[in-house]
Formats: structure tokens, sequence, C-alpha cells
């Protein structure tokens, strides 16, 4: 480490709004050097908080890395003096590898940005080996947040190959950069070399392990001038459909004449004039300006379609306006309908999946005022029209189960002349065969002439550099533009589909970094062709050369409602021009993605271009295998040890793509001799698949009007050999026979009111997943009894809500629905509004947002225990988390009676997360043993949160602040609660965390609960940007004064809280012991129960937390005449005062009595399973075990004074044992007192999956007897 300047060279600071603008004076000399880094003192590391600050490695899972320092390398740096120290990196790569040097002060426990604007760029001494490996050097610039607990820097990256031997000193002008996003969520805004956070030197794919020795890392140059520029101050907008997005262009700096710049809106897969109106202008910046803004209309159509997109661009810049990044945004369209589970197909896009045995079909557009609109139509509807002796329908690549629904229903335009319409059913299966037998199914040979387009009813062109994916270079940093242009992509006239690599005219296309470089072509079968199993396979000849990064590959067809990867890719191949004898196999899923992939490669012994070679994969349920020139050379399936404990996501349905990028993460350095045109050739596209039996079921309906008319089909109607299997149809057909055109639309399932669930299958008739896919809206779902202590097992996926639903298991006792540890196990989407009463959620598993729950709309938890779910990521960012429940924006979430517990998080709220915007409320409820890895082991909280009569205990956070709550932005109100034995890391070791880095006021309100017991310290507050208030209600009972605690709150180390236990009620409460200082410390409060829905206040006033002590006051007895016998107020059952033998419930209990001093003594023994633990070995025996004395009603309260056992107390036997007394509770009654007896508890409970005994001991309070009062 060595000591910096600070300030370089010498100029005039003009603060103008925003822009800090740097005027050198004419006589100023150029800055001088800044030696970022000399090696002399080592390799410093360290943490801010939960970063990494110093020198850390990097490497995907399958390379190795090392970075020392030494002061023999292989031959001295030029100039430099004897002993001097260089850094020695050792790497073996297989996808990339390299060191970070993130810029700390002296002692290495903060990240400290620098200013490196006034400098042209970053230089380093290297020792070369001539390897012809591709390396880089990033630049981490800014951060999204300063004071967060992750890296989110910025990079800017530049390429560069070992070509040479020996030391040379390599320069780095930082106009050479390029934005590099890694996925860290780090702000898009340009490089601005204000707040430079480090640097970073790294490898793409070695042949072999190679060493290198770096020195003299340094800040050199001058910067040049900066460049009047306009680019969008942003490359992603979004806006709800029917609103208007608001766009912003800004200058790099203020002009002094008039500047002018024209927009306009461009590609997209949302569709002009039917989710937007397209614009196009001018903006006009007067001297001074930097910021313009333009509007786009979005409409309404009030269906669900997804999300769609559009880009915008500028174009004609003014003479001497440059062009600046981005010059190219997404404005994404968010749809506010949700996906019907009911609804087949309703046309709102082209019907290629559709074709016509005979006739014609066609999509056509009815407007709300045509003639032959539907009826109630408002919006542009979409609808299939067929004509001629039509007969047409479509095959699904996946058998679709319609076994929840009765009947089917579709909008039917007829002719009116009453002939019979015939629907046909398809059940198909496949036969077994072997892959080699299996016939082929689809393929396109590329027969066409020179020059002719690919068809587009096969393939669907995709255009642009991926910014309208939302993934600017494709999501890896790729240089190209992908094009529907014969000079991209194209017949050869040989049998051979051509996709060619180009350099790009200057100004052709705009890309994310600037005018586009390169051009190319990607083509997907999206909506145009699925398939589900089979042998995939092209003919492929791949061209030479470094940098293009050719590939035949296959994504879910759900990517576009659940996103990559957890929709999943299957990569058939890859080749890079860098390897040129290697070609890869790989898949990409939840949590192994990206350079954390699962896959093999190739090495072929020679170069794989310049011929014709076969990529195939043989995919079967559960099994892939790749083969090369039909050798399998690689076969995965779910069990596979690299996969254990991930998702496998490839038993659905997949579309096909294929494309050359050039440059990107993978595809490395481009070669600047790399020959332009290049073309991959495919030969062909083929599909394989075994032989299917097919059996046809029919029925028909009449065409009794014309025009539109309603048509339902009951299932009971189609008739075949057989039943028709409404779990597994295949394809649907319609027969409208000759005569005018016939249109049909919104093809979908009958909904069921008020369904029973009466299997524990996954899916299916009776399901649970069948019953919420089929329920009206409105509906309330119910359980079978028969289902009581029944676990349903989901294997396809989460359920999904998007509709008003009640699920009641009242009904059927302790029904769990498990997620099978292979996804989570509900989602309710936006328009959703569901209540759930009375069941378990466990076992979910998912990516980045909920392991259990992923709520968007409006969901009640009424006794319902959310538990043992994970929540995963493999990059954490501020909005992942939710180990149980996950709360996006505009979602409320409310838990009665219900319990979050033992779930975890992989980034935030180990239980809870809540996004901005939200609203989470708990009432009655326990949040415990919940962990994240980040912040907020219970909770993690942007939008308001309300806490009242619930306990938060023992949870933990990893990362950060907020072992119980990590809060920001919005209102916090805890009151009647309690929070304890929650666990922050020893450097942030809050319990509950209040902050912002926004100009947002956070608050929280804090009345008569219990925050004590809690590792380290209770509130952390926290301000950067704006302001946070905390509020005392009082009442409250605080381990220390960090929560600004009111006159009337008590601050103690010690609350007086029993264990978490049930203590009555739905859910586990802490108690509080006779002299705990909670005892009625609250305030005024109108709160008339407590969590267990006990009265409160019960004694002179309310007690502080969530537990209320149920004090009652004995009744004094009336002396009693001779004739009138005395009755105890309470009388044990027979089981504890008969002597003998009873059953009850089913239990067998024994009961023996004696005479003990002056009273009678019981003791009461139940026939049950006793767990042992001897040393390390636990054991089950069965016998009579203890389980209660109770003494009988022959002495007075008086007479028992002197005995623990007769009143309220607690005391430590001369044995180290520890007793407690309670009297005149419910349990008791008013003439009695209970006594525990803190002991060790072992448990046995047997496991689902394995049979076996998971063996725990807990230290708890257990009854250890009954003393009955004889009345006065």
């Amino acid at each position: 480490m060595i000591d910096r300047t600070k300030m370089v060279g010498k100029g005039l600071a003009i603060a103008l709004g925003l822009s800090l603008i740097v005027v050198p004076m004419a006589s100023a000399a150029p800055p001088p050097p800044i030696v970022v880094e000399d090696f002399e003192s080592g390799l410093p590391q360290g943490q801010d908080g939960s970063v990494a600050v110093g020198y850390n490695t990097f490497q995907d899972p399958n390379s190795t890395v090392s970075l020392t320092t030494t002061d023999a390398p292989p031959a001295p740096v030029p100039g430099a003096a004897a002993a001097n120290t260089v850094a020695q990196l050792v790497v073996d790569v297989v996808s990339y590898a390299g060191f970070t040097h993130s810029l700390t002060n002296e002692t290495a426990d903060q990240w400290v940005p620098e200013d490196w604007s006034a400098y042209e760029g970053i230089s380093f001494w290297m020792y070369g080996n001539n390897s012809g490996t591709s390396l880089f050097v990033d630049v981490l610039d800014n951060r999204t947040d300063p004071a967060g607990d992750r890296d989110d820097a910025e990079r800017f990256s530049v390429a560069f190959v070992d070509d040479f031997t020996g030391w040379q000193l390599k320069e780095f002008p930082f106009a050479s950069m390029s934005r590099k996003d890694i996925g860290n969520g780090a702000p898009n805004d340009g490089f601005g070399l204000t707040e430079i956070h480090g640097w970073a030197l790294g490898s793409i794919t070695t042949d072999a392990p190679q060493t290198y020795y770096v020195d003299d890392v340094t800040v050199y140059g001058e910067a040049p001038e900066r460049a009047l520029t306009a680019g969008f101050s942003a490359i992603n907008y979004s806006v709800v459909e029917g609103q208007s997005a608001t766009i912003t262009v800004r200058l790099s700096k203020p002009a002094d004449t008039e500047v002018g710049v024209s927009y306009r809106t461009s590609i997209g897969y949302a569709v002009a004039d039917e989710d937007y109106t397209p614009v196009e202008g001018r903006l006009i910046f007067a001297p001074g300006e930097t910021q313009k803004t333009f509007s786009v209309a979005t409409l309404d159509d009030a269906k669900h379609q997804g999300d769609r997109a559009f880009q915008v661009e500028l174009f004609d810049f003014l003479e001497g306006l440059g062009i600046g990044q981005p010059p190219v945004a997404r404005v994404l369209i968010t749809d506010d309908e949700s996906v019907d589970p009911t609804l087949i197909e309703d046309f709102e896009s082209e019907p290629f999946l559709w074709s016509a045995e005979s006739g014609d079909i066609e999509r056509v557009v009815l407007q709300p005022d045509d003639a032959d609109a539907q009826p109630g139509q408002t919006a542009a509807e979409g609808v299939l029209r067929a004509s001629g002796d039509a007969t047409f329908g479509r095959k699904f690549a996946g058998a679709q189960d319609w076994s929840s629904s009765e009947t089917m229903q579709f909008w039917y335009y007829g002719r009116g002349d009453g002939s019979e319409v015939d629907v046909t059913l398809t059940n198909s299966a496949f036969t077994n065969q072997e892959p080699a037998d299996w016939p082929l199914v689809w393929s396109d040979e590329f027969d066409g002439a020179a020059g002719t387009l690919p068809n587009t009813d096969l393939w669907r062109p995709e255009i642009g550099d991926g910014t309208v994916k939302g993934i600017p270079g494709w999501g890896n940093d790729e240089r190209q533009y992908y094009t529907f242009d014969p000079e991209n992509v194209a017949m050869d006239g040989d049998g051979n589909l051509a996709i060619t690599v180009r350099r790009a005219d200057g100004g052709e296309y705009l890309c994310y970094y600037g005018s586009c470089e390169y051009t190319s072509a990607r083509l997907i079968t999206q909506d145009r062709y699925e398939v589900q199993y089979g042998r995939i396979e092209a003919r492929v000849e791949v061209p030479t050369g470094g940098g293009l990064w050719p590939a035949f590959w296959m994504l879910d067809t759900d990517i576009d409602e659940v996103a990559w990867p957890q929709s999943g890719e299957i990569d058939v191949m890859e080749h890079v021009g860098r390897l040129p004898n290697e070609i890869f196999g790989t898949l990409h899923g939840p949590g192994y993605s990206g350079g954390q992939s699962y896959g093999r490669w190739v090495d072929t012994g020679a170069p794989v271009a310049g011929e014709f070679h076969t990529y195939a994969i043989d995919w079967m349920p559960d099994r892939i295998t790749w083969l090369f020139d039909g050798e399998p050379f690689f076969t995965a399936t779910p069990d596979d040890p690299f996969l254990e404990g991930k998702e496998w996501v490839y038993n659905d349905p997949f579309f096909l793509l294929m494309n050359v990028a050039i440059g990107g993460n993978f595809g490395g350095t481009i070669d600047p001799d790399l020959e332009l045109p290049a073309s991959t050739l495919f030969d062909y596209v083929r599909v394989y698949q075994p032989t299917t039996v097919d059996n046809d079921y029919t029925a028909s309906f009449t065409d009794s009007a014309a025009g539109w008319q309603l048509v339902t089909v009951p299932f009971a109607s189609f008739e075949g050999e057989g039943a028709l299997d409404r779990t597994a149809i295949s394809a649907i057909r319609f027969d409208a026979g000759q005569g005018a055109p016939i249109m049909l639309d919104q093809l979908k399932l009958s909904c069921a009111d008020n369904p029973v669930v009466t299997t524990a299958s996954d899916s299916g008739a009776g399901s649970l997943r069948a019953a919420v896919n089929s329920a009206c809206a409105g509906s309330t779902i119910t359980f079978d009894d028969a289902l009581a202590g029944e676990t349903i097992r989901l294997t396809s996926g989460p359920i999904v809500f998007n509709k008003a639903l009640t699920v009641d298991a009242s009904d059927a006792s302790d029904v769990t629905v498990s997620g099978t540890d292979r996804d989570r196990v509900f989602i309710v989407e936006a328009n959703g509004e569901v209540t759930i009463h009375n069941l378990a959620v466990t076992d979910g598993q998912a990516y980045q947002l909920g392991g259990g729950i992923l709520n968007n709309g409006a969901l009640t938890l009424d006794t319902v225990a959310v538990h043992g779910n994970t929540m995963t990521t493999d990059n954490g960012d501020f909005w992942q988390g939710g180990g149980g429940i996950y709360t996006g924006e505009g979602g409320t979430l409310t838990l009665v009676d219900s319990t979050v517990a033992d779930n975890h998080a992989d980034w935030s709220g180990g239980g809870i997360y809540g996004f901005l915007g939200s609203t989470t409320t708990i009432v009655n409820s326990t949040i415990s043993g919940n962990s994240s890895n980040d912040t907020g082991g219970a909770i993690r909280t942007a939008g308001d949160l309300s806490i009242v009569n619930s306990t938060i205990s023992g949870n933990s956070a990893a990362g950060w602040h907020g072992g119980a709550i990590f809060h920001t932005d919005a209102a916090l109100v805890i009151d009647h609660s309690t929070i304890t034995d929650n666990r922050g890391p020893d450097a942030a070791p809050s319990a509950i965390f209040l902050g912002t880095w926004t100009d947002t006021r956070p608050t929280l309100d804090l009345s008569n609960s219990i925050v004590a017991g809690n590792p380290g310290y209770a509130c952390e507050l926290y301000a950067s940007g704006g302001t946070v208030v905390a509020t005392s209600g009082g009442g409250n009972v605080l381990q220390d004064d960090t929560c600004k605690p009111a006159e009337s709150d008590v601050v103690t180390d010690d609350a007086g809280l029993e264990p978490l236990a049930d203590n009555g009620g739905p859910t586990l409460t802490h108690a509080l012991i006779a002299a705990s200082p909670a005892l009625n410390a609250a305030g005024e409060s109108d709160l008339s129960e407590d969590q267990r829905g006990l009265p409160r206040p019960s004694g002179a006033a309310a007690d502080a937390g969530a537990y209320e002590v149920q004090v009652v006051t004995p009744t004094p007895t009336p002396t009693p005449t001779p004739s009138e016998p005395t009755t105890p107020v309470f009388v044990p059952t027979a089981p504890y005062t008969k002597p003998g033998l009873h059953t009850i419930n089913g239990r067998q209990w024994s009961t023996t009595c004696e005479t003990y001093s002056q009273t009678q003594r019981c003791r009461t023994e139940i026939w049950a399973s006793v767990v042992k633990r001897t040393g390390n070995t636990f054991t089950i025996e069965r016998g009579w075990a203890f389980n209660n004395l109770t003494y009988l009603p022959y002495m007075t309260r008086a007479q028992w004074a002197t005995n623990p056992l007769g009143h309220n107390g607690q005391w430590t036997a001369a044995d180290g044992t520890k007793w407690r007394t309670e009297c005149d509770t419910p349990a008791t009654g008013g003439n009695g007192c209970r006594t525990y007896r803190w002991t060790t508890v072992y448990n046995a409970v047997k496991s689902e999956k394995t049979g076996r005994y998971d063996f725990t001991q807990e230290n708890k309070w257990v009854v250890n007897n009954i003393v009955m009062f004889k009345a006065n």
C-alpha cells in the first residue's frame, strides 16, 4: 500500500447543477501520474462491512487462480531497483479468472474511491508468455449504493492478448474501455471516472496454466477534453400499460450554442398502435441546457399479453454533437393483467402454432366499432379466421392437463346454417423406441435460392443489440447488432443457411455502446415451433476467427413469464474462435448459469472450422445426452452431483435458437486481424421423436347463429376408443366444413365454484393445483377431511394464484404443501387476492425471490406455518431475498395467528422480504429461527411494516445489520411485540435497522414492546441522503438506549423472558417470569388480547410485549355451615386423582395415590414412547413415563405458605435444579398452584423422506406437580 496523491494538476472547478466541469488553465502542465500499486507492501485484504476490499481473486467453478508477490520474477522490471517486488498471477482457466483490487484506506477496512477524471488511462508492466491467451483489464467506476453491503461498482473493460514475451508496458486509455455487465446491480450512467473504486486483471480460457507478473500499476497522461454528446439518462424505462412513459435525454455537458437531436420509437416486441403509439420528434437544447424529455403513450388492452417492450433511439445529431451512451433505451410496458390459467388460446399474436389441414387460416384484428366485433368488446381483439373447407387446429409440444375442468368454452363466429361442427381432442403417447429409430418430425433443410431469407413461418428474427430485451450486449457484452437482412442471413444456394458477421457501416445502427461495430443474425422458433423431448440436431460449419461465437441452442417456452435462468437453457453447441479445437455443450438453470453453468467441452484435436459437423442432443425426461458427429460426449441428469440441491428445469417445451455473436464474455477478444465477412453455414436443423400412438375423441356443436356465439362443450361428450384422458391432451382440431368464413377466439376451460381438494397429488383431478386453476374468482377451496395430516408434494412447479380465492384447510387439520426443494410453493400474481387458512408451506426453494411464496398481489395467511424454505442466489442484489415470503412492489401481506420459522435467504430477509411500495402487516404471529446471508434475519422491508402482538425471536443476519428487522424507506410500527435473541454479525450487531440512502424518511414507532436479549444492541439508526425518525410511544422494555427510549420506557439488560415455547394459542411465545420488568409496564393500548388471544390487561396494567400474564384473583369462599361440604374451586380430572388405569383419547394413564405428610399425593404416569440419551447415542423406549404429581386438597393455602410449591416464585434447589411455581392461573383455577421444572427434553421426529428418526434436544419448563388447596 502506498500513499497516493489526492489532488493532481491545476485547474478551475466550476459547479453547474450536478455536473463538475474541469477547465484547464492554458499553461497547465499534465497532472503527475498516480502510482496505484507497486506491490512493495504486499496484497492487503480486508472487509468494509460485508464487502471484501483490497486484493481478492475470482474464478468460475472449474478454474483455479492464485495471487502472490515475489521479488524473483523471470527477469527484472526495466528500470526497477534491486529486490523489486511484483505481483505473481497464476491461472488455469476454463471460463474466466483473475483478481480485483478494491481501493482501500491504510487499514484495509474501508472502500475508498479516487478521482481519476484528470487522467488519460491506466498502465502497468506485465511479463507475457506469448501464449495467445485473451486477457482483460477492468476499471471499477461508481457504485449504486456507496454505503451498501456488496460490490455494486460499474465495470468498464478492455481486452488484450498475451502476444508478447517478457516485460512490456501496457497502456489502456479510458476511452478504449466499454461497459461490462457482470450482473451486480451496478449503475449504468457512463464512465465518470470521478469515483473510481478499483481495477481488475483477468484471463479468459487458457490452453495450459499460465503465470503472469505485474508491477507499477499507474494512472497516466492527461484526460482529453470531454466531448459534447447526447444520450438517454437510463437504458431501461418502465411504464404500466395504459400510462405514458417519460423518457429523458441529456447532454454530457452544457453547450455554448443551440444543439439538437431527434428521437423515435423503433424495434420491439410490443406492437405499434396496439401496445403503444409511435412517436418521432426533435429536441432542441438552448445554451446551458443539459436535459430534455419526451413521452410515449401506451395502450391498455384489458387482457394479459405479458410484458412487452419497444426501443427508443436517437438520430440526426446536429454537427458538433456526438453520440452519447446510451443512444438507445428500452421502454418496458408492464402488463397489469395476469395469466389466466384456464385460457388455451386467444390469438393475440400470429397463430404460427396453428395449421390448416384444409382451407386457410389467418389472424385478423377486430376493432370495437367493427360490424363483426364480439359482444362487449372494448379494445382491439385478435381472432382466428378460417375460410374454405376449413379443418384446422394445433398440436401441443407437451401434453396439456385439462382434468380440472368439466367443459371447454370458446367464442365462435358462425354461419347460422344449423350444421354440426366437430371438435376433436387427441391423446398421444410415445412408443418405446431407441433414439436411432426415431423418425423425423420437423426440419428446415435451407434449400432455397441464394439470397432467400429464412422462412418466417418457422423462424422469428431477433433484431438489435439486446437492449430491447433488457440485456444490452445480449447479456454478455457482445458487440453485434442482429438484422434480418440478406447480407447477414440468407440461403447460399447450396442447401445451406448462412449467418454472416460483417463490420457495420458507420452510424447505420446504434448499439448500447454507440455506433454499432458489427452486424449478424439470430433466429428463433419461439411461438412458431416448440418441442419437448427428442433428438435435436443441426449440421453446421463454423468460421475461423478470434472473437466469433456461433451457437445452436434452446430456451424454455416460459421464459417470458419466469425469466432466465429460471426458465432453463440448453446449449446444443457453442464454439468460440479463440479455442479453435473445442466445442461446448451446456445447461444453464437457476443457481448454475453463466460462468457457473453445467456442461462439458470436447477437444476435437483439430480445428473445428472449415468443415461440417453434426451437433445434437438426445433429450428424454430427466436425461440429456450431447453428441458430436454422432458420438455421445456428455450426459446430464438431475441426480448428478453437480446438480445436487439445484433445480432441473428441462422437462418442459423449449424452442430453438441459432445465432453468431462476436466478442463478449465468452466470445472473448476480437482478433484485430479478423477477416470479415465470416459466415456460419447451417446445412439443416432437424427434430426426431419416437413414434406416437394417437387416439382421437370427437364432440360436436350446432352452428345455430349467424355471428358470435359462446359455445360450451362438455368433456363428457367426447367419444372415441375408450375414455378421453383429460390429463394428456396433445392436440385439438376443428372441422367447420365448407361455407362462409368462420372465426374463433378465447378458447378456454370452464371454471368451478368452490372446488374441494380430494387428493394429495401434485396435479390432476381433485388436486390443489387443479382446484386453484379451475376455481371461479371468489371461490373458496376446501379440503376433504380424509386429507388430514397429508403432505401435498409439488413436482411440477409452484401453484399460481391470479384471482380472488380463499383456500381453507380447516376441515383437514395439519395439511402441508411442500415445494420438495425444487421450486417455491405459491405465486400470487398482481391481481390475486388470496386468503389461506390452516396450511403449512414448506420445502420451497427458489432463485432470488421468495423461497416459499412469491407475492405480488394481496395475500392473507391465517393460522399458516411457513417454514423450512430457501431463497438462493449466485450474485446477491438489494431486491433479492425472502427465504419464506417475498412481497413485490404494490403487494400486501397480512399474517394473522401464523408462524414464519426456520427459513433461509441467501440474501436479505430470512423470513420475509417486502419490496418498495409493499405493505406488510403481522398480527398475533411469530417469526423465529430464520436466517439471511445479508441483512434482516427475520424481516427485510422497504415498504410499510406493522407488527402487533407478535414475537420476533432467534433470527440471524450474517452480512450486516438487522438480526431481526432491516427496514428502509417507509413506516415501521411495532406495538405490544417481543423482539429477542436476534443476532447480527459482530461488525453490525443491531437487532433492528432503520435507515435510508435516498431522500426518503423512514420512521419507527415503538410502543409497549420488548426489545431485549438480542446480542449486540437494539437499534441502528442510519441516514445517508435522507432522515430517519425513531419515536417511542412508551411502555417499552429495552436492552439499551439506541431506540430513543421515552421516559416511561424501562432500560434493562434482562427482560425476564422464558424460552420460546407453546404457552397456549396458535403460535409460540415467550412467557414472562414472575419478576419480569415487563409486568404491568405497558402504557395505554387499544388491544384487548395478547398474542395467544387471552385477555389484556390481566393485572393492574397491561404487560409489555406479546405475552400477557393471566392473573386470577382468588374468590373468597364463605365459611361453610356443617351441613354444606367444602368443594375446591379446581378439581383435576380422574387420571390425576383417581387410582387405577384410565383410557382417554386412546391414551393409557396410570395413577397411584399415597399419604404424604398432611395430604394425599397422586402420581400419574402415561404409556408412551420415550427418547433417552446415553453419551451420543439416542434410543426410543416404550413404557410408563412420569407425567405429574397431584397434591389433593387436604391442606389450606396458609398451611402451604412455607413450601415453595404453594406460592408464586422461582428458585434453584441444592442440586442445581431450577423450579418455578405459578398460582391461581386458568390451568389451576383460583385455588391451586402448578410447579414447573427446568429440564432437558429429547425429541424424535421421523423423516418423511428417509423414514429415519432425527433426534434433537431442548431445555424447557416442564410441568412437575399441581397443588390443590383446601378451602378455608
